[in-house]
């Protein structure tokens, strides 16, 4: 597999318009059931996402599950809103096991929470002096991306200034910061560390049901999910558990990924075929 999500908690703080899981139903899962968790996962992928619902920056021993990744050779993936980066050093979230951070430009935004943007700040400025995990900066692109002017106050808001007052700052400037995007829909801001403009798309479970089930997905075949609960999952979009394929607590995830319904799944998006109802349901379309 190319990524085991892990999720740390359910829990992010925040109700964003373009969001629509209920969250803190599950909490946080037990440092002993990620250790477990982290085992079985690496056995698949080194390559590790602490996130499919929360946001891992709410946990204040962060810390300790960091450290657990690190000496287990895992590479890291957080996903943020930023909101919770003042709970941490930047030295934590910006060094090994952590491999890339990303931070969600439109959650703080779409929460008005301005008074975040002196930590995220901070937390690049350490970044763009010593540039050592990879730094992601996430809009969507029918939310900030299609206000260019917005954006651009709000990266000049945030970014250093020790970058703002490099030449490679103009090309943030509202009136051309559209046409800096390349063909995969990123700007390269300093060394590891871009400005990603990301596909919207409707959640799983909440897309109206089609006839045509024609899909294909990483989901099994590229991916699986751990929710904090120890349950398994196909992919990170089954945020609400719908598929419970298996549960960490009383197996292995080798033992789940043999089942009937995990091998039905995988078949059947090898075939181009969606065959649950939640996949059916789903948004996302490779």
């Amino acid at each position: 597999m190319k990524k085991v999500y892990i999720e740390l908690s359910d829990i992010c703080g925040l109700s964003c318009s373009f969001c629509p899981a209920p969250k803190g139903v599950r909490g946080v899962m037990p440092l002993s059931l990620f250790a477990k968790a982290l085992d079985e996962a690496l056995c698949f992928s080194r390559r590790i996402a602490l996130h499919i619902l929360g946001d891992p920056c709410y946990l204040d021993n962060l810390e300790s599950y960091l450290v657990l990744a690190r000496n287990k050779g895992a590479q890291v993936e957080v996903v943020t809103s930023g909101i919770y980066c003042h709970k941490h050093p930047a030295s934590l979230l910006l060094s090994a096991p952590i491999y890339q951070l990303s931070i969600s430009l439109e959650a703080g935004f779409n929460q008005h929470l301005v008074r975040h943007y002196a930590v995220l700040r901070a937390l690049l400025d350490s970044h763009f002096r010593n540039p050592t995990c990879f730094v992601n900066l996430r809009i969507q692109d029918t939310l900030l991306f299609t206000k260019p002017d917005v954006l651009s106050a709000l990266l000049y808001a945030i970014l250093p200034q020790s970058f703002l007052n490099t030449q490679d700052a103009m090309m943030l400037h509202k009136d051309c910061i559209m046409r800096n995007f390349d063909t995969k829909g990123r700007i390269r801001l300093w060394k590891k560390a871009l400005l990603v403009r990301k596909p919207s798309f409707v959640w799983a479970g909440f897309a109206p049901i089609s006839k045509n089930t024609h899909k294909r997905c990483y989901g099994i075949i590229h991916q699986i999910g751990i929710l904090s609960n120890g349950v398994v999952v196909p992919c990170c979009l089954d945020t609400g558990g719908q598929i419970n394929l298996g549960d960490l607590h009383t197996q292995s995830l080798a033992q789940i990924l043999r089942s009937s319904r995990a091998q039905n799944i995988a078949e059947g998006f090898k075939l181009g075929e969606a065959r649950e109802e939640l996949c059916m349901r789903c948004g996302f379309v490779l």
